[in-house]
C-alpha cells in the first residue's frame, strides 16, 4: 500500500503542474486581454469563448472510461499521463508556430485542454483509489489544492506582468513547460501495479459503475453539487468589472490575485487540519453558510483597497465549500470506477458552473454588478432546502 507521504508528494507535483499548465496557466490574463482587447469581446463573448475552454472539463467520465476500461502496457494511469501531458504541450506550442488567428487559437487551447482535463482524471483517480483505503482522501485534497493554490500565487505574482509586456503567444509558450515537466515526473515517480488483463480491469470497472447507479449517496452527491454550482456568479466578467468600473491595470489586478492564492493555500492547510474534526453535518452546512458570506462580501469590492482585504479574507472563509464539495464527490466514489465515477461528478460540477458563469455573464450585462452579488447570496442561501438530500446520503453510508 502506497505511503501517506507518497501520495502527498504525488498530489503535491501533479496539481502544481496542472495549475501552471492550464488550470489557470501562466497565459490566461493575457488570453483576456486579448480577447477583450484586440477581438473586441463582450463580457457575454469572452464568456462563451471561455465555456469552448472549459467543454474538455465537462466530458472528463469519458477519460475515466478510457483509462479504467483500456490500459496501455497492462497501466490504466501511468501511459495516459504522458501521452495526454505530450498532447497538452504540443497543442500550446502549435499556437506558438502558427499564425494566430481566433480559429487557432481556439481549437489548440481547447486541445490543450483535453490533455490537462485528462491528466486530472488521472491524478483525481490515484487520489480516491489510493486515498480511500487509508481514509485520507479529504487530506490529499487539501495537499492537492495547496499546490494548485502555490502555482496559483506564482501565475498571479507574474500574469499581470506578462500580460502587460509580453505575447499572448509567448505567455503560452511559457505554459506549455508545465504538461512538458509532467510528463517527465510520472515516467520517474508515478508507481503502478499492473492489471493482469484488459478483460479483468474492463470487468472489475464494469462491477464498480452497477454499484454507482445503484448509490443513493451518489445520486445525493451529484444533485447537491450541481445546485450549488449552476447559482449565477461573476465568473469572466469580473474583469471586466474590475478593468472597465474600477479601471484597474493588469499588474495590479495580478497584485490583488497574489493576495487571493496566498490566502488560497492558508486555507487548505486549514481544512486540512481541521475537516477531520467536524462532522460530516457541519461541514455540509459550512459549505452553504460561508457560500453565502463569501459573495456578500463581493459587494464591498470597490476599490483597490478593498480588493486587497476581500482578497485576503474570502478564499479562507470559502474553502469549505470549495474543498467541502470536493470531499463529498471522493466518498461517493465506489471501488474499480473511481475515475470514472469522480470525473462525471466534476465533470457535472464543472457543466454546473459554466451555466453559472454564463447565465452571470447575461445577468451582469442587464442587472449590473451589485444586484449580480446579492443574487448570487440569495440563490446560495436556498440550498439550505437541499439540507434533506444530505440527510439521505448520511444513512446511505
Amino acid at each position: 500500500m502506497a505511503s501517506v507521504r507518497y501520495l502527498v508528494f504525488l498530489m503535491w507535483g501533479y496539481y502544481f503542474l496542472q495549475g501552471a499548465g492550464g488550470n489557470p496557466g501562466f497565459h490566461i490574463q493575457s488570453l483576456q486581454k486579448y480577447l477583450k482587447e484586440v477581438l473586441n469581446f463582450t463580457p457575454t463573448e469572452m464568456a462563451a469563448f471561455m465555456s469552448m475552454l472549459i467543454l474538455p472539463w465537462t466530458i472528463k467520465p469519458l477519460y475515466g472510461i478510457i483509462s479504467d476500461f483500456l490500459p496501455i502496457f497492462k497501466l490504466r494511469r501511468k501511459s495516459y499521463f504522458i501521452l495526454m501531458s505530450l498532447l497538452a504541450a504540443a497543442a500550446y506550442s502549435t499556437i506558438y508556430f502558427l499564425p494566430l488567428t481566433q480559429s487557432t487559437l481556439l481549437i489548440m487551447l481547447v486541445i490543450a485542454a483535453i490533455g490537462i482535463a485528462f491528466t486530472d482524471v488521472l491524478c483525481d483517480a490515484v487520489m480516491v483509489e489510493k486515498g480511500q483505503p487509508l481514509k485520507i482522501t479529504d487530506r490529499l485534497q487539501a495537499a492537492q489544492w495547496a499546490a494548485g493554490g502555490v502555482a496559483g500565487i506564482l501565475i498571479a505574482a507574474t500574469k499581470g506582468r506578462i500580460a502587460e509586456y509580453w505575447s499572448l503567444q509567448d505567455a503560452i509558450m511559457l505554459t506549455a513547460g508545465a504538461p512538458l515537466l509532467m510528463a517527465v515526473f510520472t515516467f520517474f515517480f508515478l508507481k503502478e501495479e499492473p492489471v493482469n488483463s484488459v478483460g479483468e480491469a474492463s470487468r472489475q470497472s464494469w462491477g464498480g459503475l452497477k454499484d454507482a447507479v445503484k448509490s443513493r449517496t451518489l445520486w445525493a452527491a451529484a444533485i447537491f453539487l450541481f445546485l450549488f454550482q449552476c447559482n449565477p456568479h461573476l465568473g469572466e466578467t469580473f474583469y471586466y468589472y474590475q478593468k472597465d468600473v474600477l479601471k484597474f491595470s493588469d499588474v495590479l489586478i495580478g497584485n490583488i490575485e497574489t493576495v487571493g492564492s496566498i490566502a488560497f493555500v492558508i486555507g487548505t492547510f486549514l481544512y486540512g487540519i481541521y475537516s477531520k474534526r467536524i462532522s460530516y453535518e457541519i461541514l455540509i452546512r459550512s459549505i452553504i453558510i460561508t457560500g453565502v458570506i463569501g459573495n456578500l462580501m463581493f459587494y464591498f469590492y470597490r476599490d483597490a483597497t478593498s480588493a486587497y482585504i476581500i482578497s485576503a479574507l474570502n478564499p479562507i472563509i470559502t474553502i469549505a465549500g470549495f474543498l467541502g464539495t470536493l470531499t463529498i464527490a471522493a466518498k461517493a466514489c465506489p471501488k474499480y470506477a473511481e475515475a470514472i465515477v469522480f470525473a462525471l461528478l466534476m465533470s457535472l460540477y464543472n457543466f454546473a458552473g459554466r451555466l453559472g458563469s454564463l447565465a452571470g455573464a447575461k445577468l451582469y450585462e442587464q442587472i449590473g454588478y451589485p444586484n449580480l452579488v446579492i443574487l448570487s447570496a440569495i440563490l446560495t442561501a436556498l440550498m439550505w432546502l437541499a439540507l434533506p438530500l444530505v440527510r439521505e446520503k448520511k444513512k446511505d453510508k
